[in-house]
Protein backbone atom coordinates (compact mmCIF):
# COMPACT_ATOMS: atom_id res chain seq x y z
CA UNK A 1 0.00 0.00 0.00
CA UNK A 2 1.41 3.38 -1.02
CA UNK A 3 1.17 5.69 1.95
CA UNK A 4 2.91 8.95 2.61
CA UNK A 5 4.72 10.06 5.72
CA UNK A 6 3.45 13.59 5.40
CA UNK A 7 5.59 16.52 6.47
CA UNK A 8 3.78 19.84 6.73
CA UNK A 9 5.23 23.31 6.33
CA UNK A 10 5.67 25.45 9.42
CA UNK A 11 5.87 28.88 7.87
CA UNK A 12 4.89 31.66 10.25
CA UNK A 13 4.69 34.10 7.31
CA UNK A 14 1.14 32.82 6.93
CA UNK A 15 0.02 32.98 10.58
CA UNK A 16 -2.13 36.05 9.87
CA UNK A 17 -3.48 34.47 6.69
CA UNK A 18 -4.48 31.30 8.51
CA UNK A 19 -6.32 33.43 11.04
CA UNK A 20 -8.11 35.16 8.18
CA UNK A 21 -8.98 31.76 6.70
CA UNK A 22 -10.61 30.76 9.98
CA UNK A 23 -12.78 33.87 9.79
CA UNK A 24 -13.73 33.16 6.18
CA UNK A 25 -14.57 29.55 7.02
CA UNK A 26 -17.24 30.80 9.44
CA UNK A 27 -19.04 32.41 6.50
CA UNK A 28 -19.13 29.17 4.51
CA UNK A 29 -22.34 27.14 4.33
CA UNK A 30 -22.28 23.88 6.35
CA UNK A 31 -23.54 20.60 4.91
CA UNK A 32 -26.44 20.42 7.37
CA UNK A 33 -27.69 23.78 6.08
CA UNK A 34 -27.51 22.60 2.46
CA UNK A 35 -29.34 19.43 3.52
CA UNK A 36 -32.11 21.46 5.20
CA UNK A 37 -32.37 23.83 2.24
CA UNK A 38 -33.11 20.86 -0.02
CA UNK A 39 -36.48 20.69 1.81
CA UNK A 40 -36.99 24.47 1.84
CA UNK A 41 -38.95 26.76 -0.43
CA UNK A 42 -37.12 29.13 -2.74
CA UNK A 43 -37.81 32.22 -0.57
CA UNK A 44 -36.02 30.61 2.38
CA UNK A 45 -33.13 29.50 0.16
CA UNK A 46 -32.75 33.05 -1.16
CA UNK A 47 -32.59 34.38 2.40
CA UNK A 48 -29.90 31.93 3.58
CA UNK A 49 -27.78 32.36 0.44
CA UNK A 50 -28.01 36.14 0.76
CA UNK A 51 -26.57 35.91 4.29
CA UNK A 52 -23.47 34.31 2.74
CA UNK A 53 -23.28 36.86 -0.06
CA UNK A 54 -24.98 34.90 -2.87
CA UNK A 55 -27.93 35.98 -5.02
CA UNK A 56 -30.20 33.05 -5.97
CA UNK A 57 -31.48 34.81 -9.09
CA UNK A 58 -27.96 35.69 -10.25
CA UNK A 59 -26.11 32.75 -8.78
CA UNK A 60 -23.39 32.36 -11.42
CA UNK A 61 -22.60 36.07 -11.25
CA UNK A 62 -22.50 35.86 -7.44
CA UNK A 63 -20.04 32.98 -7.56
CA UNK A 64 -17.93 34.82 -10.12
CA UNK A 65 -17.80 37.90 -7.86
CA UNK A 66 -16.80 35.73 -4.92
CA UNK A 67 -13.99 34.15 -6.95
CA UNK A 68 -12.71 37.59 -7.94
CA UNK A 69 -12.72 38.79 -4.32
CA UNK A 70 -10.93 35.68 -3.07
CA UNK A 71 -8.40 35.89 -5.89
CA UNK A 72 -7.45 39.43 -4.87
CA UNK A 73 -6.95 38.22 -1.30
CA UNK A 74 -4.90 35.20 -2.43
CA UNK A 75 -2.61 37.43 -4.49
CA UNK A 76 -1.85 39.57 -1.44
CA UNK A 77 -1.27 36.58 0.81
CA UNK A 78 0.99 34.63 -1.52
CA UNK A 79 3.07 37.73 -2.21
CA UNK A 80 4.20 37.50 1.42
CA UNK A 81 6.45 34.60 0.50
CA UNK A 82 7.98 34.37 -2.97
CA UNK A 83 8.52 30.62 -2.53
CA UNK A 84 4.78 30.06 -2.73
CA UNK A 85 3.79 32.80 -5.17
CA UNK A 86 3.69 30.20 -7.95
CA UNK A 87 0.61 28.65 -6.32
CA UNK A 88 -1.38 31.51 -7.84
CA UNK A 89 -1.06 29.71 -11.17
CA UNK A 90 -2.97 26.71 -9.80
CA UNK A 91 -5.80 28.82 -8.44
CA UNK A 92 -6.09 31.18 -11.39
CA UNK A 93 -5.74 28.52 -14.04
CA UNK A 94 -8.47 26.38 -12.48
CA UNK A 95 -10.93 29.01 -13.67
CA UNK A 96 -9.32 29.35 -17.09
CA UNK A 97 -10.07 25.78 -18.12
CA UNK A 98 -13.70 26.32 -19.14
CA UNK A 99 -12.69 29.49 -20.97
CA UNK A 100 -10.10 27.59 -22.98
CA UNK A 101 -12.65 24.87 -23.81
CA UNK A 102 -15.15 27.50 -24.96
CA UNK A 103 -12.45 29.20 -27.00
CA UNK A 104 -11.65 25.93 -28.80
CA UNK A 105 -15.33 25.22 -29.46
CA UNK A 106 -15.66 28.62 -31.11
CA UNK A 107 -12.44 28.18 -33.09
CA UNK A 108 -13.72 24.86 -34.43
CA UNK A 109 -17.15 26.24 -35.29
CA UNK A 110 -18.17 28.19 -38.37
CA UNK A 111 -18.43 31.42 -36.39
CA UNK A 112 -16.13 34.09 -37.78
CA UNK A 113 -13.51 35.36 -35.38
CA UNK A 114 -14.53 38.97 -35.84
CA UNK A 115 -17.25 39.81 -33.37
CA UNK A 116 -17.40 36.59 -31.39
CA UNK A 117 -17.05 36.67 -27.63
CA UNK A 118 -16.03 33.92 -25.27
CA UNK A 119 -18.37 33.40 -22.34
CA UNK A 120 -16.19 33.80 -19.26
CA UNK A 121 -18.01 32.15 -16.37
CA UNK A 122 -15.45 32.99 -13.69
CA UNK A 123 -12.43 35.16 -13.11
CA UNK A 124 -9.86 34.38 -15.75
CA UNK A 125 -6.12 34.85 -15.70
CA UNK A 126 -6.12 34.22 -19.45
CA UNK A 127 -8.29 36.84 -21.16
CA UNK A 128 -9.70 36.44 -24.64
CA UNK A 129 -6.92 38.64 -26.02
CA UNK A 130 -4.22 36.51 -24.37
CA UNK A 131 -5.77 33.30 -25.70
CA UNK A 132 -5.83 34.71 -29.22
CA UNK A 133 -2.18 35.73 -28.86
CA UNK A 134 -1.15 32.29 -27.65
CA UNK A 135 -3.12 30.21 -30.15
CA UNK A 136 -3.38 32.43 -33.21
CA UNK A 137 -0.10 34.34 -33.01
CA UNK A 138 2.14 31.82 -31.23
CA UNK A 139 3.08 34.48 -28.72
CA UNK A 140 4.31 32.99 -25.45
CA UNK A 141 4.66 35.94 -23.13
CA UNK A 142 4.90 36.45 -19.35
CA UNK A 143 4.21 32.86 -18.32
CA UNK A 144 6.48 29.84 -18.64
CA UNK A 145 3.43 27.55 -18.73
CA UNK A 146 1.99 29.12 -21.88
CA UNK A 147 4.06 26.74 -23.98
CA UNK A 148 2.13 23.88 -22.41
CA UNK A 149 -1.11 25.74 -23.12
CA UNK A 150 -0.13 26.17 -26.76
CA UNK A 151 0.87 22.51 -27.14
CA UNK A 152 -2.39 21.11 -25.77
CA UNK A 153 -4.71 23.64 -27.37
CA UNK A 154 -3.17 22.94 -30.77
CA UNK A 155 -3.75 19.22 -30.21
CA UNK A 156 -7.33 19.90 -29.11
CA UNK A 157 -8.02 22.03 -32.18
CA UNK A 158 -7.06 19.07 -34.38
CA UNK A 159 -9.55 16.74 -32.65
CA UNK A 160 -13.16 16.14 -33.65
CA UNK A 161 -14.24 14.32 -30.47
CA UNK A 162 -15.56 16.61 -27.76
CA UNK A 163 -14.58 14.03 -25.12
CA UNK A 164 -10.97 14.01 -26.34
CA UNK A 165 -10.89 17.83 -26.38
CA UNK A 166 -12.11 17.93 -22.78
CA UNK A 167 -9.51 15.34 -21.77
CA UNK A 168 -6.64 17.20 -23.44
CA UNK A 169 -7.47 20.50 -21.74
CA UNK A 170 -7.89 18.79 -18.37
CA UNK A 171 -4.56 17.02 -18.93
CA UNK A 172 -2.95 20.35 -19.75
CA UNK A 173 -4.09 21.78 -16.42
CA UNK A 174 -2.96 18.72 -14.46
CA UNK A 175 0.47 18.77 -16.10
CA UNK A 176 0.95 22.40 -15.05
CA UNK A 177 -0.25 21.68 -11.51
CA UNK A 178 2.06 18.68 -11.19
CA UNK A 179 5.08 20.68 -12.35
CA UNK A 180 4.30 23.40 -9.81
CA UNK A 181 3.82 20.97 -6.93
CA UNK A 182 6.97 19.03 -7.75
CA UNK A 183 8.95 22.27 -7.70
CA UNK A 184 7.49 23.25 -4.33
CA UNK A 185 8.28 19.82 -2.81
CA UNK A 186 5.57 20.06 -0.17
CA UNK A 187 4.58 16.54 0.90
CA UNK A 188 0.96 17.34 1.66
CA UNK A 189 0.32 18.92 -1.75
CA UNK A 190 1.75 15.92 -3.58
CA UNK A 191 -0.22 13.56 -1.34
CA UNK A 192 -3.46 15.41 -2.13
CA UNK A 193 -2.70 15.70 -5.84
CA UNK A 194 -1.74 12.05 -6.39
CA UNK A 195 -4.89 10.93 -4.58
CA UNK A 196 -6.82 13.30 -6.83
CA UNK A 197 -5.26 11.65 -9.91
CA UNK A 198 -6.08 8.17 -8.61
CA UNK A 199 -9.70 9.21 -8.13
CA UNK A 200 -9.90 10.74 -11.63
CA UNK A 201 -8.62 7.49 -13.13
CA UNK A 202 -10.96 5.47 -10.92
CA UNK A 203 -13.93 7.55 -12.11
CA UNK A 204 -12.98 6.95 -15.74
CA UNK A 205 -12.55 3.23 -15.12
CA UNK A 206 -16.04 2.90 -13.65
CA UNK A 207 -17.71 5.17 -16.21
CA UNK A 208 -16.17 3.35 -19.17
CA UNK A 209 -16.98 -0.09 -17.76
CA UNK A 210 -20.61 0.91 -17.27
CA UNK A 211 -20.95 1.74 -20.96
CA UNK A 212 -18.90 -1.29 -22.08
CA UNK A 213 -16.04 0.73 -23.52
CA UNK A 214 -12.86 -1.13 -24.42
CA UNK A 215 -9.74 -1.05 -22.29
CA UNK A 216 -8.08 0.83 -25.17
CA UNK A 217 -10.49 3.70 -24.63
CA UNK A 218 -9.64 3.76 -20.94
CA UNK A 219 -5.93 3.85 -21.76
CA UNK A 220 -6.52 6.85 -24.05
CA UNK A 221 -8.04 8.82 -21.18
CA UNK A 222 -5.59 7.82 -18.44
CA UNK A 223 -3.91 10.56 -16.35
CA UNK A 224 -0.31 9.64 -15.58
CA UNK A 225 0.93 12.31 -13.17
CA UNK A 226 2.57 11.31 -9.90
CA UNK A 227 5.22 8.96 -8.61
CA UNK A 228 2.89 7.12 -6.24
CA UNK A 229 -0.28 6.84 -8.31
CA UNK A 230 -1.74 3.48 -9.29
CA UNK A 231 0.01 2.54 -12.54
CA UNK A 232 -1.69 2.17 -15.89
CA UNK A 233 -0.68 -1.50 -15.90
CA UNK A 234 -2.46 -2.10 -12.59
CA UNK A 235 -5.55 -0.20 -13.74
CA UNK A 236 -5.69 -2.28 -16.94
CA UNK A 237 -5.57 -5.50 -14.90
CA UNK A 238 -8.42 -4.17 -12.76
CA UNK A 239 -10.36 -3.02 -15.82
CA UNK A 240 -10.56 -6.58 -17.10
CA UNK A 241 -12.38 -7.75 -13.97
CA UNK A 242 -16.15 -7.93 -13.58
CA UNK A 243 -17.85 -4.86 -12.09
CA UNK A 244 -18.73 -6.64 -8.83
CA UNK A 245 -15.06 -7.65 -8.42
CA UNK A 246 -13.74 -4.07 -8.52
CA UNK A 247 -13.90 -3.40 -4.75
CA UNK A 248 -11.56 -6.25 -3.84
CA UNK A 249 -8.99 -4.91 -6.32
CA UNK A 250 -8.72 -1.74 -4.21
CA UNK A 251 -8.87 -3.43 -0.81
CA UNK A 252 -5.42 -2.17 0.21
CA UNK A 253 -6.15 1.43 -0.81
CA UNK A 254 -7.31 4.25 1.44
CA UNK A 255 -10.28 4.87 -0.86
CA UNK A 256 -11.43 1.22 -0.74
CA UNK A 257 -14.74 2.22 0.89
CA UNK A 258 -15.43 4.61 -2.01
CA UNK A 259 -15.31 1.74 -4.50
CA UNK A 260 -17.08 -0.76 -2.24
CA UNK A 261 -20.03 1.44 -1.27
CA UNK A 262 -20.28 3.11 -4.67
CA UNK A 263 -20.27 -0.11 -6.71
CA UNK A 264 -22.60 -1.92 -4.31
CA UNK A 265 -25.07 0.98 -4.57
CA UNK A 266 -24.86 0.92 -8.37
CA UNK A 267 -25.47 -2.83 -8.55
CA UNK A 268 -28.45 -2.50 -6.21
CA UNK A 269 -30.02 0.76 -7.44
CA UNK A 270 -28.56 1.21 -10.97
CA UNK A 271 -27.34 4.73 -10.25
CA UNK A 272 -23.91 6.34 -10.21
CA UNK A 273 -24.71 9.30 -7.92
CA UNK A 274 -23.34 7.79 -4.70
CA UNK A 275 -20.08 6.69 -6.30
CA UNK A 276 -19.47 10.18 -7.76
CA UNK A 277 -20.32 11.81 -4.43
CA UNK A 278 -18.04 9.47 -2.46
CA UNK A 279 -15.16 10.26 -4.83
CA UNK A 280 -15.54 14.00 -4.27
CA UNK A 281 -15.99 13.55 -0.52
CA UNK A 282 -12.81 11.46 -0.29
CA UNK A 283 -10.71 14.24 -1.82
CA UNK A 284 -12.29 16.77 0.52
CA UNK A 285 -11.45 14.52 3.49
CA UNK A 286 -7.78 14.84 2.54
CA UNK A 287 -8.07 18.62 2.33
CA UNK A 288 -9.43 18.62 5.87
CA UNK A 289 -6.10 17.22 7.12
CA UNK A 290 -4.34 20.39 5.98
CA UNK A 291 -7.15 22.53 7.33
CA UNK A 292 -6.27 21.72 10.95
CA UNK A 293 -2.78 23.27 10.90
CA UNK A 294 -2.12 26.55 12.69
CA UNK A 295 0.82 27.61 10.50
CA UNK A 296 1.93 27.07 6.92
CA UNK A 297 0.47 27.32 3.44
CA UNK A 298 -1.68 24.16 3.66
CA UNK A 299 -4.79 25.69 5.33
CA UNK A 300 -4.96 28.36 2.61
CA UNK A 301 -4.72 25.79 -0.18
CA UNK A 302 -7.35 23.58 1.48
CA UNK A 303 -9.70 26.51 2.04
CA UNK A 304 -9.55 27.37 -1.66
CA UNK A 305 -10.43 23.79 -2.57
CA UNK A 306 -13.23 23.85 -0.02
CA UNK A 307 -14.67 26.92 -1.76
CA UNK A 308 -14.87 25.04 -5.08
CA UNK A 309 -17.02 22.41 -3.34
CA UNK A 310 -19.23 25.11 -1.84
CA UNK A 311 -19.78 26.58 -5.31
CA UNK A 312 -20.66 23.13 -6.62
CA UNK A 313 -23.24 22.59 -3.87
CA UNK A 314 -24.75 26.04 -4.39
CA UNK A 315 -25.18 25.35 -8.11
CA UNK A 316 -26.63 21.90 -7.39
CA UNK A 317 -29.14 23.41 -4.96
CA UNK A 318 -30.17 26.42 -7.06
CA UNK A 319 -30.38 24.63 -10.40
CA UNK A 320 -32.23 21.68 -8.86
CA UNK A 321 -34.81 23.97 -7.26
CA UNK A 322 -35.29 25.84 -10.53
CA UNK A 323 -35.95 22.48 -12.20
CA UNK A 324 -38.36 21.47 -9.40
CA UNK A 325 -36.25 18.42 -8.53
CA UNK A 326 -37.50 16.52 -5.47
CA UNK A 327 -35.65 17.20 -2.23
CA UNK A 328 -34.52 13.58 -1.74
CA UNK A 329 -32.86 13.65 -5.16
CA UNK A 330 -31.08 16.89 -4.30
CA UNK A 331 -29.78 15.39 -1.04
CA UNK A 332 -28.37 12.42 -2.93
CA UNK A 333 -26.06 14.57 -5.02
CA UNK A 334 -25.04 17.24 -2.48
CA UNK A 335 -21.33 16.98 -1.64
CA UNK A 336 -19.78 16.96 1.80
CA UNK A 337 -18.77 20.49 2.71
CA UNK A 338 -15.53 21.92 4.07
CA UNK A 339 -17.20 23.23 7.23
Amino acid sequence: MNKYSIKYTDDTDFSYAVGRVRALEKKMIPYKVFYQLADSKIDEIKKILAESGYDFDKIEESIRNDVVAINEWVNKILNLNKNYEILKNIYLFYYDIENIKNFIKLKKSDIKKIGYKIKFNYYAGLTEEKLISIIDKNELVNNKYKEIVLNYTQKALSESSQAVIEYLIDKMYLEIVYKILKDLKIDFFLYWFENYINILNLKNLVRFKLIDESVETFKQFFFNYGEKIISLRDFIEIYNRKLEELPIAFESREFYYVVKEGIEDFIKNKRIFLFEKLCDDYILNIAEKGKMLSFGIEPIFCFLYGKTIEYKNILILCNSKKLNLKSDKIKEILRKTYV
